[in-house]
């Protein structure tokens, strides 16, 4: 019986301009299996959208024995990626693919040392004229369409949306738009796009050398003792004494003696919000459009401008003082913390948003957006959270007497319970302007009058006077009648 050998042989859909001249002989070979072949950056997308008329592509190879090398063909020309191989494994990268206006067609092939080899392929879009669109807040300039890459040269301010209804987040380098990416849809059911703010938004720098006015140097992300104001170009000055060795960073300089209540002291590596080297020479004005980048944290050590939007991809810190945070909207994918579990927040925090709200509430014009961010707000809670009052409040009284001491602050709310049949009248809420022990004046009239003596029982019945000699039957007996509440 005689023996057949059949051999197949195809091609792509393309001419490799790389391959071998010749086929090696099939019954030689002894390694069929071809080999995987991805694209890293800058997408991992099909499609990428370039503003440049180059764009660095890189990615990785991987075989069962070894990479030979990575081709690349476009209708500008061909060639050979360059390689990092480590094992079966390489790294691959074209730093500079040139590219025609329009769309560029990108072949890539892996080869390993048998000429097994895999394809895979890339569309990038070259725009030299893109669209633009110019609003209060700067130019915006169209970097890529839906479900394509994109790449800034640098820190910037990017939406994804389209109309009215856009999400944000700070982007230096590549980014995809998508949904993913930007980790909300604003616009469920329409051809989204993504589009670059023209100028970079504000952002703190790092903490540098500096000099200021006073004596001595001091790190750009500190200040020294007293009011101090920075030379052109520089930050303020840091006393030497001022230095914490174990906490390995500048400190305000402290009065001798214990440390008062409250005082602020940075951690190594954070920057104070009121300094203006934090932001590069200028603290953040009304409309600024602010990032804390990821890996910085920023002390509000100070009430902000009315900010434009504010993105916190890093920390943003409330020192432990009074202070307003005011801006159109903030988006939170870092953390926003306000003291913690052993050191709570005693002072007074109020964070308002001014943004337009769109047609219909995006949750993204005025809002507060965690975005797989962490809001930590710990406050210290009052003591008591609830009591009764002591004695009948009329109506217009302006002030209560307690049953019980607390220690509420003035200028919180305090909510009075009806002591009325449900429905007859209704919760108040009122301000508080002093707190002292059991008393409590009020910041407006009291509207509606409140039954407030004690009714104990006794042995002749119900009585506004305690009877400490009544012994009454067995537990769970009342001895008291609490015809109100007050929370």
């Amino acid at each position: 019986m005689a023996a057949v050998l059949l051999i197949a042989c195809g091609g792509d859909d393309e001419a490799d301009p790389n391959a071998p001249e010749a086929l090696e002989s099939a019954m030689a070979r002894s390694d069929y299996t071809a080999p995987t072949l991805s694209i890293e950056s800058p997408t991992k997308l099909a499609t990428h959208s370039s503003l440049a008329p180059t764009v660095h592509l890189k990615g990785v190879a991987q075989d069962d024995k070894k990479i030979s090398r990575v081709t690349w063909a476009t209708r500008v020309g061909s060639g050979v990626a360059e390689l990092s191989i480590s094992g079966a494994s390489a790294t691959w990268s074209i730093p500079a693919l040139p590219l025609l206006e329009g769309d560029n067609s990108v072949t890539l092939r892996a080869y390993d040392a048998e000429n097994n080899k895999v394809s895979r392929k890339i569309l990038v879009t070259y725009t030299t004229n893109p669209q633009t669109v110019t609003t209060a807040e700067g130019t915006w300039t169209t970097v890529a369409d839906e479900n394509e890459g994109f790449a800034v040269t640098d820190t910037r301010r990017v939406r994804f949306g389209s109309g009215s209804a856009w999400v944000e987040r700070t982007v230096n380098g590549a980014g995809d738009c998508t949904t993913n990416y930007f980790g909300v849809d604003p616009s469920p059911g329409t051809i989204k796009g993504c589009a670059a703010l023209t100028a970079p938004a504000v952002v703190p720098t790092d903490p540098g050398t500096g000099t200021g006015t006073g004596t001595g140097t001091g790190s750009g992300g500190s200040t020294g003792t007293g009011p101090t104001t920075p030379s052109s170009g520089g930050s303020p000055s840091v006393d030497p004494s001022a230095y914490d060795p174990a906490m390995d960073a500048p400190r305000e300089q402290l009065p001798a003696g214990p440390i008062p209540a409250g005082a602020l002291v940075l951690a190594a590596g954070e920057l104070r919000w009121s300094d203006p080297a934090t932001w590069g020479g200028s603290i953040p004005g009304d409309g600024a459009e602010v990032v804390v980048p990821a890996g910085r944290t920023v002390v509000l050590d100070a009430s902000t401008a009315s900010l434009g939007a504010l993105r916190i991809e890093g920390t943003l810190r409330l020192a432990p003082r009074d202070l307003a945070l005011t801006a159109k909207s903030i988006q939170v994918s870092g953390a926003l913390e306000a003291g913690s579990p052993t050191e709570p927040f005693i002072h007074r925090a109020t964070i308002t948003l001014t943004g337009a709200p769109a047609a219909t509430n995006d949750g993204v014009s005025r809002g507060l957006l965690i975005q797989g961010g962490r809001l930590a707000l710990h406050g210290a809670a009052p003591q008591p959270v609830w009591t009764r009052i002591n004695d009948h409040a009329p109506s217009g009284a302006r002030s209560l007497t307690l049953a019980s001491t607390v220690n509420w602050r003035s200028g919180d709310t305090l909510a009075v319970a009806p002591s009325d049949f449900h429905g007859v009248s209704v919760t108040d809420r009122v301000g508080m302007t002093t707190v002292s022990g059991k008393s409590v004046s009020l910041s407006s009239a009291l509207p509606t009058p409140r039954w407030g003596k004690l009714q104990y029982v006794t042995a002749s019945g119900m009585s506004l006077s305690k009877d400490d000699s009544y012994v009454p039957p067995a537990a769970p007996a009342p001895t008291i009648l609490d015809v109100y509440s007050l929370t």
